[in-house]
């Protein structure tokens, strides 16, 4: 996984310097990563899941609508990978959720809202009162259900 390390060490020096070309040459070693894991690879999850988020952070700098719907294709890979009882179900749902509502805003279509509210409200139920990411888990969806309510 020297790839994904190596990805991972461009991408913080990214976070901190903010120079695109380290994210540019974070995504293409996450791909190189994930070409080296095949489905039933045990790193194939990971693999993907790191370059959804990178791909979700250039998104974020370029706003190009291919990189969030690459992401979110392979976030719902990701989520088929990490079933329920998975210990990284509920982060793969919350990641989902956060893309689809990325994509509601950017298009405006309410499917998607609604998509991302369906798993939230999922990521809450794994994440009860007491759990360490119940906050964080309840604060985004009372925020999206305001959007169906006023309309958007």
């Amino acid at each position: 996984m020297s790839l994904n390390n190596l990805a991972g060490s461009l991408w913080i020096r990214f976070g901190q310097l903010g120079q695109m070309a380290d994210l540019e040459q974070a995504i293409n070693y996450q791909r190189a990563a994930l070409e080296l894991c095949p489905p039933g690879h045990p790193d194939r999850s990971s693999s993907l899941n790191n370059l959804a988020g990178s791909l979700w952070i250039r998104f974020g700098q370029l706003g190009q609508m291919a990189d969030l719907e690459k992401g979110i294709i392979y976030q719902r890979a990701v989520l088929e990978l990490r079933p329920p009882g998975h210990p990284d179900h509920s982060m793969s749902l919350n990641d989902l959720a956060s893309s689809l509502l990325t994509r509601f805003q950017q298009l405006g279509q309410i499917a998607n809202l609604k998509q991302a509210i369906i798993y939230q409200r999922d990521t809450l139920e794994l994440c009860p009162p007491g759990h360490p990411d119940h906050p964080s888990s309840r604060e985004p969806l009372q925020r999206w259900a305001n959007y169906i309510h006023i309309g958007a």
